[in-house]
């Protein structure tokens, strides 16, 4: 229970700025409306589309970690396109056009399992004012990720 108070304590002011943000040029929000995933270790393209989970996946990451780049070139990557905007809301229909090559407002990313005692990142790429950041998963993330069949470990 605490640790839903907690996640409702940080969410609550989040989901309020993005509810009055300034103008509908900028936008704030939580956590993506849609989340896609394919390539890499993937068998198929994922969909995460519910709005709830994918705020506990947003909360799972941890602040930003230092890496070496050149470590991430040799490990397996899954590509990540983020949908942050509300035209995505509750959309189960989702078109084959909705991947991780759409320029259509996706803010792109990757998820890297965790391999050789190397922990599983995310890596959110530059989107708007925000510059890209790498950051840990925690285990509630990691759990999501394997519930959508997204390998969190690979050898």
């Amino acid at each position: 229970m605490t640790k839903w108070m907690t996640a409702a304590a940080v969410a609550l002011p989040l989901w309020l700025h993005a509810s009055w943000a300034p103008s509908r040029d900028a936008p704030h929000f939580a956590a993506p409306e849609i989340i896609v995933a394919s390539g890499g270790p993937l068998l198929r393209r994922v969909v995460l589309a519910d709005i709830t989970e994918n705020l506990r996946l947003m909360l799972a990451m941890g602040g930003r970690t230092a890496f070496q780049e050149s470590s991430l070139g040799s490990r397996p990557r899954i590509r990540v396109a983020m949908y942050w905007g509300t035209q995505w809301r509750g959309r189960l229909d989702l078109p084959d056009s909705v991947t991780v090559f759409a320029g259509d407002g996706a803010q792109p990313g990757a998820f890297y399992p965790a391999v050789r005692g190397q922990p599983a990142l995310w890596v959110f790429g530059a989107y708007g004012t925000t510059s890209a950041s790498v950051r840990g998963v925690a285990a509630e993330g990691l759990e999501i990720l394997s519930k959508h069949e997204i390998p969190t470990t690979v050898r």
